[in-house]
């Protein structure tokens, strides 16, 4: 086996350890925003004192949420992909074209993510200061994912060969060994005679001469 075989590595293992180990911690940060109970204490009511939920606090752990859960779903088959065997000549069409899809299409699971885990958060309740916050994230995300998800599945097909339609390469010609001294020279073998043609009979049905 060449040396050189034995270092490559798959360039879709790194991007997956790095989108899986990022939206991992992502996903667990959110959550643990998302089940603290800091808020304000409004005290004066009927009920005496109660505790706001902290929005801005719920729609943050909900963004990172849901940028971790894309991150790894996209982070996650990558790193599958390239824990296998390493990809050698002819193995894909392209290993940069493959690379530049799986960045793009992991940023675009982190910003759809994000995106919908703000909507989620702030499900039926409508609280947003600004509403349109997630548009952005939504949009930035597809555009990516429209660009990045053609670019893997092209980059990551294997070449089409030629196959049995190719002609085999025609072999070269022996050199021929220079004859021995005092050798006789082999006489070259002629083409065997042909027969002459048969003479057409004479009207008389025998031959005329």
């Amino acid at each position: 086996m060449d040396r050189r075989d034995e270092t490559r590595v798959d360039p879709l293992l790194p991007t997956g350890i790095v989108a899986t180990s990022v939206g991992a911690f992502m996903a667990l940060g959110g959550a643990l925003l998302l089940g603290s109970d800091d808020g304000d204490v409004l005290c004066g009511t009927a009920g005496g004192c109660v505790t706001r939920p902290d929005r801005s606090r719920e729609l943050a752990g909900g963004a990172l949420v849901g940028a971790g859960l894309g991150l790894a779903a996209v982070g996650l088959p990558s790193l599958i992909a390239g824990v296998g065997e390493i990809p050698r000549e002819g193995h894909r069409h392209s290993h940069g074209m493959t690379s530049a899809g799986v960045a793009l299409t992991t940023l675009a699971g982190g910003l759809l993510g994000s995106g919908l885990g703000i909507l989620l958060a702030d499900a039926g309740r409508g609280e947003l200061d600004e509403p349109e916050i997630f548009v952005p994230l939504l949009a930035v995300g597809g555009t990516f994912a429209l660009g990045g998800v053609p670019l893997w599945i092209f980059g990551a097909q294997r070449p089409a060969t030629g196959g049995a339609s190719e002609a085999p390469s025609p072999r070269p010609a022996e050199p021929s060994l220079p004859p021995a001294p005092g050798a006789k020279p082999q006489p070259t073998p002629s083409a065997p005679e042909q027969p002459a043609a048969a003479r057409p009979p004479g009207p008389f049905g025998g031959d005329d001469g």
